[in-house]
C-alpha cells in the first residue's frame, strides 16, 4: 500500500515513518529540504517535493497513494512550552 506521510520529520511523523516501513508500506512523505531528504531516503521512504499550501502540488505529490497521513504540526520544543506565542 502506497502511503503519503505529511510532516515526517516532525514530532509525530519522526515516529511513524519507520513504523509504516518497517510494517512494508510504500511510504511516501513531503520533504521541503535537502537534509530532510536525505534523512528520509535513509529510513527507506520515497521523499516527495511539493507545497503543503498549493493545491496543485499536492494534487501530483499525492497520485497512486492510497492513504495520507496528514502529521504537519507544530508542536513547541519542551523549554518554549510554557510560553503561549510558541504555539
Amino acid at each position: 500500500m502506497k502511503i503519503f506521510v505529511m510532516g515526517a520529520t516532525g514530532v509525530l511523523g519522526k515516529a511513524v515513518v519507520p513504523r509504516l516501513i518497517a510494517d512494508g508500506y510504500d511510504v511516501h512523505t513531503l520533504s521541503r529540504s535537502e537534509e530532510n531528504r536525505r534523512a528520509l531516503q535513509k529510513l527507506g521512504a520515497q521523499p516527495v517535493s511539493a507545497n503543503l499550501f498549493n493545491g496543485e502540488s499536492l494534487k501530483q505529490a499525492l497520485a497512486g497513494c492510497e492513504a495520507v497521513l496528514h502529521l504537519a504540526t507544530r508542536i513547541a520544543p519542551t523549554s518554549k512550552m510554557g510560553k503561549r506565542a510558541s504555539w
